[in-house]
């Protein structure tokens, strides 16, 4: 005579289906997060590396010319114009044409106000490139020191503290610089930023910092 094996029952496998879908709609949306993360990171030190690289050749060749004063937009042109030639670009927007570089129907910088600057997107007018890595660059305005980059151009998300970041250049003591030469270039922030902001960091937490470090 056989012997009856006992197995599992429909209802138990169900059950033991129904607890590995609710753990998993748990824990997979939280690991898809952290390997977005880590890419973002891994794209922003790349891209930090390389503005830092090419600032530091650009000084020491003496391309670069000081700034007379904040709004000064003879330097900020001439210096963006350097900082882009020592780049392998495959594309570039000189000619009312930044929208085919930097993508207009991403996420702008002060979306919620800023008192000089209000549109929030480069204009049109401002030069911008995308790199043989595919990262794209703009001026900010026509006359600050300000350069955006997104690290992985036309593609999503386009958001400030993911894949889109704005660098300053800086003077010596590590602060944005109003007059003179450039000393490097450095994030917007000098910290992590953990709530909003009103400029290029809407949807916190964003890691300017950390990130650099890690």
């Amino acid at each position: 005579m056989y012997k009856l094996r006992k197995g599992f029952t429909l209802a138990e496998v169900l059950i033991t289906l129904l607890i590995i879908g609710v753990v998993s709609s748990i824990v997979i949306p939280g690991l898809i997060s952290d390997m977005q993360d880590q890419q973002y990171k891994v794209a922003y030190k790349k891209a930090f590396a390389e503005a830092s690289l090419i600032t530091r050749n650009a000084l020491l060749t003496g391309a670069f010319v000081p700034r007379t004063s904040q709004y000064d937009s003879n330097a900020t042109l001439n210096n963006f114009n350097v900082f882009k030639n020592q780049f392998s670009i495959t594309k570039e927007c000189n000619n009312n044409n930044n929208d085919q570089c930097w993508n207009p129907s991403g996420e702008q910088a002060c979306t919620d106000g800023c008192s000089i600057y209000p549109q929030g997107l480069p204009y049109n007018t401002c030069r911008a490139f995308i790199d043989n890595s595919g990262m794209a660059w703009s001026m900010y305005t026509y006359s600050e020191d300000i350069i955006l980059v997104d690290t992985n151009g036309n593609k999503g998300p386009n958001r400030y503290g993911k894949d889109r970041w704005m660098l300053l250049f800086k003077d010596k003591n590590n602060n944005y610089l109003t007059v003179g030469l450039p000393y490097k270039i450095g994030p917007a922030y000098n910290n992590d930023i953990t709530s909003p902001s009103n400029l290029a960091c809407h949807y916190p937490p964003c890691y300017y910092i950390s990130w650099l470090k890690q």
